[in-house]
């Protein structure tokens, strides 16, 4: 059987607040941060307190594809999201703009 470690962490009451708390991640550094959908531009990825610190690539169009989105490096992030017309799960690099390397 495999060991499981939980750590407590606290979100202040702006995160609370947040428009879309169900697409809630963790960093690295056990720092929460969540999506903000809109249908003026790309998903954006906002800070517990709110700030947007990445912008996903405009090919992700719904929150609801995505899988998993993490930040491994202060301008870099990876996503891995289901492709609807490929009909696979595919993964991907890209700058805090949106620009996929």
């Amino acid at each position: 059987m495999n060991k499981i470690t939980f750590t407590k962490m606290k979100a202040d009451s702006t995160f609370i607040q947040a428009e879309n708390p169900e697409h809630i991640y963790v960093s690295k550094d056990n720092v929460l941060f969540y999506l903000v959908e809109s249908n003026k531009g790309p998903i954006q990825i906002h800070n517990g307190r709110g700030k947007i610190i990445a912008v996903l690539p405009r090919h992700v169009v719904h929150a609801d594809y995505m899988l998993t989105v993490q930040q491994v490096k202060p301008d870099r992030w990876m996503l891995l999201h289901y492709d609807e017309e490929k009909e696979t799960n595919v993964i991907c690099v890209f700058s805090c703009e949106g620009e996929v390397r």
